[in-house]
């Protein structure tokens, strides 16, 4: 008996596994034309992650996320897919704009009503009337309640096209401080959110599963607006928590006469047992030369109440490519000093020379500061002393006896990579031999290598810029050909296109 080869005939499983593996949104659209069985294995991979934060900014067209309400009021089947949602949103009428760039909000606008009427929320209600009054963001929040199983969420709402943002979420949202209850099941269902800190009252309310905390541009002003312990409760279950804050909260002058401390914040979420803590510092201030001292080791102190449970604990910048703010930040450090070493359960650490080791003094040693826990140590921007620390743990493996991973990521305005790629002391072998991997990363070039090197620096320069121009060769030809084909087209694109059209 002949064995079947179509790939109809292949398990659902391993269907959707390949369907994984294209990685454009047409392509995935032509596989759901192929066959009514293919179909549905295509929307779960195209609708699984839905990105709307486009076309928010002043232009005529439309906002993608009216794209996707007005497929899901069509095709209610699709919504419950969705589990990544990024989202952007103004608190504005944008109708007139909109409609210049071709959509019919009109009948968007009525679909929405009628569905917002199903839910409880008729005429009179403050979220039908701004959805009538063709506010954006009140669209938004019904393509929030149309979704109860999204786990990741990343949103950002403005009060202004020109980039403030909004502090009153639920209310640009649902016309209401509260929310409705067509929304709570989504909102309970969120394991992962990433909004912007102007955003954080929105936390007080009941996000019960949630597990990964992200808060953009946490400024002074936002944490004048903390209610005090426990206030944004909604967020007590978290384990991972990523913030964006001022390299201001680490200077005693503001700790001391502003009141401002990071400790407010985690007192705020209920003192949450982190597992997973990254910070990224910004200067929210001028870079004045003299005056300013960045104690590391008492901002430290302030997230005391995670050192018995943190796995994790990254400090960077928030633009990596801002050379000024780093070297300002960087001068004006005084170093951790000891206090790592109370955290130990710390097992990945990814911190800036300046902040982890004086880069003059070989006091203290790298054994003083680290726990004994460390599985793996990544260094932003190190200086010469790192050389002697790391030599140290090779010749004393028995005080880091885990670390099995050391990460160098240079920046020339310190050491540059070359010049630590051309080291020929025997460092990295040493490391090699004791079981520790050593990799060493050239920001401004963009190229890693793994110690030790196996071939010249200068090499690989030469060898990579032979690349690049084979790839601009081989584009130039892809756009050759492309011009040859011209507009040849299969019979069958007529019903793709229709299709692409239905999933907007």
């Amino acid at each position: 008996m002949a064995t079947s080869t179509s790939l109809c005939c292949l398990p659902n499983e391993l269907l959707t596994q390949i369907a994984e593996c294209f990685h454009h949104k047409a392509d995935l659209v032509r596989l759901a034309c192929v066959s009514k069985k293919l179909r549905p294995i295509a929307e779960d991979v195209i609708y699984r992650s839905a990105d709307v934060s486009k076309n928010v900014r002043p232009i005529a067209a439309p906002n993608d996320l009216f794209l996707l309400l007005r497929t899901l009021l069509a095709r209610p089947d699709l919504a419950n897919k969705i589990k990544v949602l990024y989202l952007c949103t103004v608190r504005r009428n944008r109708a007139e704009k909109y409609e210049q760039g071709g959509l019919n909000l009109n009948d968007l606008r009525e679909q929405s009503l009628s569905k917002l009427k199903g839910l409880g929320h008729g005429k009179g209600d403050p979220w039908y009337t701004m959805t009538a009054a063709s506010i954006e963001s009140a669209f938004a929040g019904l393509l929030l309640a149309l979704v109860p199983n999204l786990e990741e969420l990343k949103m950002h709402v403005f009060d202004h096209l020109r980039g403030d943002f909004c502090p009153d979420l639920v209310l640009a949202l649902f016309g209401t401080p509260s929310l409705p209850i067509a929304v709570i099941p989504t909102i309970r269902n969120i394991k992962g959110l990433s909004i912007m800190a102007d955003h954080f009252p929105m936390l007080s309310h009941d996000f019960a599963n949630l597990t990964s905390l992200d808060l953009d541009h946490l400024g002074t002003r936002n944490m004048l607006r903390l209610n005090g312990p426990n206030s944004l409760r909604g967020a007590v279950s978290i384990k991972k928590l990523e913030v964006k804050l001022p390299v201001q909260f680490t200077e005693t002058f503001v700790v001391k006469y502003l009141g401002v401390r990071f400790e407010d914040l985690l007192a705020a979420l209920g003192y949450p047992a982190l597992t997973h803590l990254k910070l990224n510092f910004y200067n929210e201030g001028c870079r004045c030369k003299e005056g300013h001292i960045l104690e590391l080791s008492k901002f430290i102190e302030e997230f005391r109440s995670v050192f018995a449970s943190l796995v994790e604990l990254k400090f960077g910048f928030e633009d990596v490519h801002d050379v000024g703010d780093q070297q300002w930040i960087l001068c004006n450090s005084e170093p951790v000093k000891l206090k790592l070493k109370q955290i130990t359960t710390l097992q990945h650490l990814s911190i800036p020379h300046q902040f982890l080791l004086n880069p003059i003094s070989e006091e203290p040693s790298i054994y003083d500061v680290l726990p004994s826990s460390i599985q793996e140590l990544n260094i932003f921007a190190p200086q010469r002393r790192i050389l002697s620390a790391l030599k140290e743990i090779a010749d004393e493996r028995t005080h880091l006896p885990d670390l099995s991973r050391i990460v160098l990521r240079c920046r020339d305005y310190n050491m540059s990579a070359l010049q630590i790629w051309t080291d020929e002391d025997g460092l990295w072998e040493d490391l090699n031999s004791r079981g520790i991997v050593s990799v060493v990363e050239c920001l401004e070039r963009g190229k890693s290598s793994i110690m030790p090197r196996n071939s010249d620096p200068e090499e690989d320069e030469d060898e990579d810029e032979d690349e690049d121009e084979d790839e601009d060769e081989d584009e130039d030809e892809d756009e050759d050909e492309g011009e040859d084909e011209g507009d040849v087209r299969d019979e069958d694109d007529e019903d793709d296109d229709n299709y692409e059209n239905e999933l907007d």
